[in-house]
């Protein structure tokens, strides 16, 4: 269960670029980074007979309210692994979500040449 007095925190994504040269024994690359506050949310993708779905596409949007009319924008998309589990980390201010879940038809491939 969560503690409602600790602050989520997560780590920026940052990089460092680099050549590796031919006499190059050892490269050190520290790279500094800055927390920020984020949410985790994740779940898990089953059929019916609850058995994991693989590969479901997974996709995250915000809900807008603009003067009554209610938008969606794409936020971020995933795709769950082979036990069904994905996860977003969302950053920012407080705000509503949907989760959507897709996945397309497998099976038999029919070429047309």
């Amino acid at each position: 269960m969560s503690d409602p007095g600790k602050k989520c925190e997560a780590i920026l994504g940052s990089a460092s670029e680099f050549e590796v040269r031919e006499n190059d024994c050892e490269i050190r690359a520290d790279i500094s980074v800055r927390k920020i506050g984020c949410v985790r949310i994740w779940g898990r993708i089953t059929d019916c007979n609850d058995n994991p779905v693989e590969e479901a596409l997974v996709k995250l949007l915000k809900k807008n309210d603009l003067s009554g009319c209610v938008k969606y924008e794409g936020v971020s998309h995933t795709v769950s692994d082979c036990e069904g589990f994905y996860q977003f980390n969302v950053c920012g201010c407080p705000a509503l979500f949907s989760v959507i879940v897709t996945k397309a038809a497998a099976g038999k491939e029919r070429v047309i040449k």
